[in-house]
């Protein structure tokens, strides 16, 4: 891309003066206080991003290059197993039956995300922002959720059997249109017993 030369050259430009400007205030010019590429590369990747629709390899190999903007897209179905998107964006995506078995996705936001039928089965969800997503009938059996924002999230009928909800914002509400067992650890870092 043209923008992306463009870009390199003037941090090398800007490098060459003897400091490098272009990691600077997100990447404003203190020469010139005008803005550069790089201040906009999260905008254009939120915006390419949108709407699309992905395959695994695809969205593996974006993560890799450091994207982490996938809000408003469609996911439904993919097989992301043991995958790591840690601290990636999945805000108002569509994921139903996408399968995060053991994924990594500690601090990824799923805000008002549809997540119906996913499975999250010994996934790591340590601080992840699940607000009011669509988590009905989703298996997070075994998962990790310590430190989770639940908030307004629909769990009717997820699994959370054996799910570790350690400090997790959820509320008994919720908790109760949710299967959970003796083994789910609960916000108060107790387990329910009697079941």
């Amino acid at each position: 891309c043209s923008s992306d030369l463009n870009a390199r050259r003037r941090k090398k430009e800007y490098t060459q003066l003897g400091e490098n400007f272009a990691s600077v205030d997100g990447g404003i010019s203190a020469t010139q206080g005008a803005p550069t590429a790089t201040m906009f590369t999260s905008a254009n990747t939120q915006a390419r991003n949108k709407f699309h629709r992905w395959d695994e390899a695809s969205l593996h190999d974006a993560y890799i290059r450091g994207e982490r903007y996938f809000t408003d897209c469609d996911l439904q179905g993919l097989n992301l197993r043991s995958e790591k998107f840690s601290g990636a964006y999945f805000t108002k995506s569509r994921l139903e039956q996408t399968n995060f078995q053991n994924a990594d996705l500690s601090k990824v936001d799923f805000t008002r995300a549809s997540l119906s039928d996913a499975i999250f089965k010994d996934a790591n969800l340590t601080h992840a922002r699940l607000s009011y997503a669509n988590l009905e009938n989703a298996d997070f059996r075994g998962a990790n959720l310590t430190y989770a924002n639940l908030s307004y999230t629909n769990l009717r009928g997820t699994n959370l059997c054996g799910a570790n909800l350690t400090h997790a914002l959820v509320s008994e509400q919720q908790l109760a249109l949710a299967k959970t067992n003796w083994r789910t650890i609960l916000p108060n870092r107790k387990r329910k017993f009697g079941l």
